[in-house]
């Protein structure tokens, strides 16, 4: 499932239409479109209010995006290493976007 699939089931499970949720976060109803149908990527800032509209857990939202919240970004930057050894002992090799998000931590590249 990609995440604009996933974006777009939340939504529809909670019966709420492209144009209200988009007015709630204060986006275009076509930008959040595009967001569902994998053609454009949000900021964090999208998303995080994205993810309260839809009552899911912000953390659990962007790494499912392939990103990570700034107070986890934080964390991680004072204590690298204990993420390093999340993720070598418990995140198996098939969850794609949690190793983009690691490798972009890793990286300095955010």
């Amino acid at each position: 499932m990609t995440f604009g699939a996933y974006v777009r089931g939340l939504r529809e499970a909670k019966e709420l239409s492209v144009r209200s949720v988009a007015r709630q976060i204060g986006i275009e109803s076509s930008y959040l479109s595009k967001i569902e149908a994998d053609e454009r990527q949000a900021s964090e800032e999208v998303l995080e209010a994205l993810a309260g509209v839809l009552e899911v857990d912000p953390h659990l939202f962007l790494a499912m995006a392939g990103k990570i919240t700034k107070e986890f970004r934080e964390a991680l930057q004072a204590r690298p290493e204990a993420f390093s050894a999340l993720i070598k002992n418990s995140i198996p090799a098939s969850t794609p976007n949690l190793f983009k998000a690691a490798r972009t931590v890793r990286d300095g590249d955010w």
